[in-house]
């Protein structure tokens, strides 16, 4: 039985890319600032799914790991750790996954962020969620 676990999951089929730069719904709690998460390295990290192909964009997007002290995440928030993805690649059903960043403490809360290089998208969503990179298959 796969690990589906919703406390993890930070958006589901959410429309991304339609104004400027937007973060995921939802921000996961760690319970405490430094949680050794970031020692893990590139075990663990922020997992994305494309559920709706992405079209009206000129280059990409970064998809990246954003953490705060305070459960406010807003674009003021830090950025950890970041991925930049060819519009080319933004297809249904396309998965990836940006690591935590070794050696680079993370605040009590994180979140991600979904940032458009040049124009808007017209179309476009994506589920993300955090997890361990070992589990495919386990998609929230």
């Amino acid at each position: 039985m796969p690990l589906n676990d919703a406390k993890l999951r930070l958006c589901s089929a959410q429309v991304l890319g339609n104004a400027a730069d937007e973060m995921c719904t939802d921000t996961l709690d760690l319970g405490m600032t430094s949680p050794g998460l970031e020692g893990l390295g590139p075990s663990w990290g922020l997992h994305g799914i494309v559920t709706t192909t992405f079209t009206g964009l000129a280059e990409g997007c970064f998809l990246s790991i954003i953490h705060s002290a305070t459960d406010n995440l807003s674009a003021a928030s830090v950025e950890h750790t970041k991925m930049f993805i060819p519009v080319a690649s933004l297809v249904a059903g396309t998965h990836f996954f940006v690591p935590i960043g070794k050696g680079v403490a993370l605040s009590r809360y994180i979140g991600g962020t979904f940032d458009i290089v040049n124009q808007v998208a017209t179309a476009g969503a994506m589920t993300c969620w955090f997890g361990p990179d070992n589990d495919v298959g386990n998609e929230p």
